[in-house]
């Protein structure tokens, strides 16, 4: 197993890591700067006073040790084979997250999507217009669709029709080969494209994605084990149209949209689990089963996302909108340790709150195994004061360096746990800074699709942290430009006839009719009087409804006239 160093030397190109530079600073927050938020949110304030059991510790004093075996197995599942070579080799890493399962299973909600559309629509004229000549789509149409979507991440056109243009200022030859999809076939993908069944929708706020969203977390925890330090934090999908449960957080780069909750692997920022913000009552069954009910929402956040990894000894690393000192000791008595900054009023001992530090100075505070810190740092803005928890470190400070304004080069002694905390914090930053320039964000009213792509894009990081670990040398952005071709260029021809007849998807003629022939429901031909006849339904007139209908269909014996929708395709399911 390669060392440390050297594993975390293959992330610190520019298109996969963000410096953390900015992770001491934001840190060394004043207190109360997010009281409004945690209001909103209905945090829970937690007081600890002095109590015998919290004790002032010195600096290399610490009598305490919380050095714990970690039992977890980091890396790809044992049962899965590596190739040879990774260069040359990166679709077996792709196909390992955007499994064929997962793209079934986006073929048949969005083809169910389609036939919906015609069984709602009682005439022809009611259909929209890309759904008229529609037909079912493939796998490998689903897996060209994924493949542009990542495309106009790595190309940015002001218009989805640019692609295609003509124009030599926007015209993009991958997209005029014939494996790639046409324009007009990609708008019509896109139209029905679903991530659940809408034959059967069930309640909830993310009804529409849940079923994806599900397949998703099983790729990403059952492939792969992250290493001993994972960090929680938030995240922001950009989305501006109505929603219940829209999030505004103007801290965040987007400042409106979609809410995730993610669970990263420190050093690379593989995505191990994630859990969408949604509304109250779907919130409050995180940490369902686990038996937490005496934690707050933000600290059963955290407990959701490691339910998986519990009792392994795994440190998780948090900020102060999760850490408090209850859920320090919950996930004490569950085998996990916690490193985080936390707020004064959830958990620090009043002894460490009312003791006076100069600049650069720090104290510690044990109760059992949790270690409180308190820590006063010099900025160029003034001195700043941070607290934090750590169940998995030991009261001691360690030299570091700095470079004052001016060049001036200095060296302050800093809690260890500080140092620590900024170096593993920055799992969720590290994903969010090399999948943010290349997210697709066009503006859109279903705000499913934005998650989805979103999380889609994710899934191709994933797969390129494992192909780099076995060897690989391609950058993010080179892995993701591969990606797309593996996805458009190598799945078959793209470009299709359509039939020019309005009407629903195609259907089989019936058993022992035959050879299979396509059938399409058409009008029925004018009459000598220029008058389109209207027939009774023979589906309706065997269940005793007299419904008529100006449809037929000119492929059956008889020529039937049949209702467009749900008579259409029970005639067609049964021998006549």
């Amino acid at each position: 197993m390669e060392s440390e160093n050297e594993y975390a030397e293959i992330f610190t190109d520019d298109d996969s890591l963000e410096s953390l530079d900015g992770i001491e600073d934001e840190i060394m927050e004043e207190e109360g700067e997010e009281a409004e938020e945690e209001e909103e949110e209905g945090m829970q304030t937690e007081e600890v006073g002095d109590v015998p059991e919290w004790q002032f510790v010195q600096a290399g004093m610490d009598a305490v040790s919380n050095e714990a075996e970690f039992l977890g197995t980091p890396g790809v599942r044992p049962d899965w084979r590596p190739p040879a070579s990774a260069d040359g080799n990166e679709e077996e890493f792709l196909r390992l997250y955007l499994t064929d399962g997962i793209i079934a299973s986006v073929k048949t909600w969005t083809n169910r999507r389609a036939w919906k559309i015609f069984e709602e629509c009682a005439d022809e004229e009611q259909l929209p217009k890309l759904v008229k000549n529609w037909k079912d789509c493939t796998d490998d149409e689903v897996r060209k669709l994924f493949g542009i979507v990542l495309l106009m991440g790595l190309d940015k056109k002001p218009e989805i029709s640019s692609y295609w243009s003509q124009d030599p200022v926007f015209h993009c030859s991958f997209l005029s080969m014939p494996n790639a999809l046409s324009r007009d076939r990609f708008k019509q993908l896109l139209s029905c494209l679903r991530f659940y069944d809408c034959t059967d929708v069930q309640e909830g706020p993310l009804a529409k994605i849940q079923p994806f969203l599900h397949q998703l977390q099983r790729v990403c925890s059952n492939n792969y084990m992250p290493r001993q330090h994972i960090s929680v934090d938030e995240t922001l999908v950009l989305y501006k149209g109505r929603l219940l449960f829209k999030q505004y957080i103007p801290t965040k780069r987007s400042r409106y949209g979609v809410k995730l909750y993610c669970l990263c692997e420190s050093e690379t920022g593989y995505l191990w689990n994630f859990a969408v913000h949604s509304t109250e009552h779907a919130n409050a069954q995180f940490g369902l089963g686990l038996e937490c009910g005496g934690l707050s929402i933000s600290e059963r956040i955290v407990a959701e996302l490691c339910r998986e990894l519990l009792h392994m000894n795994y440190n998780v690393f948090t900020d102060s909108w999760f850490t408090s000192h209850r859920l320090a000791v919950w996930l004490l008595a569950n085998g996990t340790r916690l490193t985080g900054t936390v707020r004064s009023n959830r958990g620090v001992p009043q002894l460490l709150q009312q003791l006076q530090l100069r600049p650069t100075a720090a104290a510690f505070a044990r109760n059992g195994e949790v270690l409180a810190c308190k820590f006063v740092d010099r900025k160029s803005s003034g001195t700043k004061t941070v607290y934090l928890l750590d169940t998995a470190g030991q009261a001691a400070c360690v030299n570091v360096p700095r470079v004052r304004r001016g060049g001036e080069q200095q060296v302050i002694a800093k809690p260890v746990t500080v140092v620590t905390y900024s170096k593993s914090m920055g799992g969720v930053d590290r994903m969010d800074s090399a999948a943010n320039p290349y997210l697709a964000s066009r503006k859109t009213l279903r705000w499913f699709q934005k998650l989805a792509f979103y999380l889609l894009l994710l899934l191709v990081r994933n797969s390129w942290i494992v192909y780099r670990q076995h060897g690989g040398t391609k950058t993010f952005v080179a892995f993701l430009r591969k990606a797309v071709s593996i996805l458009v260029e190598e799945t078959g021809r793209g470009r299709r006839h359509f039939a020019v007849r309005a009407g629903r998807p195609a259907a089989v003629g019936p058993a022992g009719d035959g050879p299979a022939v396509q059938h399409l429901p058409t009008k029925a031909p004018l009459n000598a009087a220029n008058v389109r006849p209207r027939n009774r339904c023979r589906v309706c007139s065997e269940n005793r409804i007299a419904k008529k209908t100006v449809y037929i269909c000119p492929d059956c014996p008889g020529v039937p006239a049949l209702c467009i929708g749900q008579c259409f395709r029970n005639w067609h399911s049964q021998p006549h």
